[in-house]
């Protein structure tokens, strides 16, 4: 699909292979599809559980092993249960903070439900900031052009510090802010 597209990727940082969670924002349905081509373990992915009633890609969904969320039980034991046997399975789990697609002219407000997972697990963190996917896929307004996008890789996180996750959503900005001005 990136091919048929004619997108053009280019990768800034490295990926920490012993990361087991990582957190990007998130622009595009495209965001997913870049990340599972260039990664190299399997990602469980942790998403509004809305998107299951989407006819046909609500199923597929399911059938690929999304995690749903649901708004009304945000940390059920089944939500956590599924974390857990990703996690045992050697799989890494992904997840958009910001809890639905972005305006893609900044990073929104993070929800904390990817903090308590984080924390619960006790998860070394890859964070990942995506830019340009929105101008490759729009899939609001059925726009597919051709041209780059960027991966940021930011440095790895432990939990340890009591406010790495203010400072995480702060940094992603800045980095979401700097690196969409250079394209």
């Amino acid at each position: 699909m990136l091919k048929i597209i004619g997108v053009k990727i280019t990768e800034i940082g490295k990926f920490n292979s012993k990361c087991n969670l990582i957190l990007l924002n998130h622009n595009s349905m495209l965001d997913v599809i870049v990340m599972e081509y260039i990664h190299p373990i399997e990602i469980s992915w942790i998403a509004k559980k809305s998107l299951s009633k989407i006819p046909i890609f609500g199923y597929l969904f399911k059938l690929v092993g999304l995690i749903f969320v649901d708004k009304n039980n945000k940390f059920s034991k089944k939500l956590l249960k599924k974390c857990k046997l990703s996690l045992e399975n050697s799989k890494i789990l992904g997840i958009f903070p910001e809890g639905t697609r972005g305006d893609n002219s900044s990073i929104s407000k993070f929800y904390k439900g990817s903090k308590i997972i984080a924390e619960k697990f006790d998860l070394t963190i890859q964070p990942i900031v995506l830019v340009n996917t929105r101008e490759r896929l729009d899939t609001k307004k059925f726009i597919v052009t051709p041209g780059k996008i960027k991966i940021i890789y930011l440095d790895t996180i432990e939990t340890k510090d009591t406010d790495w996750f203010i400072n995480l959503e702060n940094e992603m900005k800045e980095k979401y802010l700097e690196y969409s001005k250079k394209i």
